[in-house]
């Protein structure tokens, strides 16, 4: 009888470890399932309001980029790859997207070797400045970016106003007019001025008849 007992024991606890690791088994792939999703990937990146770290990288061009030189206007990093396709698909608009804004800085962030970066430039026809960076000064860690095509806005003074994944030049109009209306002190959803309702009109109107009345009395 005790036999039966001890086994019954064991099995239980067994069938009580399964169940714990069933659940922690859901609960991370839940969690990767976040991580993945839009809302997760709109968390990724350092928060908007922190001074963006300082880097120095080198263009295709052999023209070196150091952050600290774009201040005093506003600056776009995009952090992209040569193996991501949406990269690829967003260069050419980010060309017409620098075009219009001339007054913005824009630096592509390439997570590649100089060689594979060179290549990704020939292979698109890139002009804007593409920058790879050495694995010693992984910029995807110091900002916190784990999947690309990803952007972050800057303004005069280095500091983050907008970022987020981005994979079309309308994407970049959204971030822009994000950091745009930060500038302009307007709050987020916040719309323009009502304008004078059907109570203000009426009220106008009847204060008007009010004064042609006295008028007509006077004369």
């Amino acid at each position: 009888m005790e036999g039966i007992w001890l086994v019954s024991y064991i099995l239980l606890w067994l069938l009580v470890f399964a169940l714990f690791l069933l659940v922690f088994l859901l609960y991370r792939q839940l969690g990767i399932m976040y991580l993945g999703s839009a809302e997760g990937v709109s968390r990724d990146g350092l928060d908007r309001g922190t001074k963006a770290p300082d880097f120095t990288v080198t263009d295709q061009y052999g023209e070196a980029h150091r952050l600290a030189d774009y201040r005093g206007k506003p600056a776009v990093l995009l952090f992209g790859s040569p193996h991501c396709s949406p990269c690829r698909i967003l260069l050419p608009q980010l060309h017409d997207w620098a075009k219009v804004h001339r007054d913005v800085g824009v630096l592509w962030l390439n997570a590649a070797s100089p060689e594979e970066s060179l290549k990704f430039v020939s292979d698109t026809g890139a002009s804007l400045p593409i920058a790879p960076y050495p694995p010693e000064n992984n910029l995807m860690d110091r900002y916190r970016v784990r999947v690309t095509p990803f952007m972050f806005l800057l303004d005069e003074d280095g500091v983050i106003r907008a970022k987020g994944l981005v994979n079309t030049k309308a994407g970049m109009d959204l971030y822009y007019k994000e950091y745009k209306d930060f500038k302009s002190g307007k709050q987020p959803g916040q719309g323009p001025e009502p304008e004078p309702g059907p109570e203000h009109d009426h009220e106008h109107e009847h204060a008007h008849e009010q004064e042609q009345t006295v008028a007509q009395k006077a004369g």
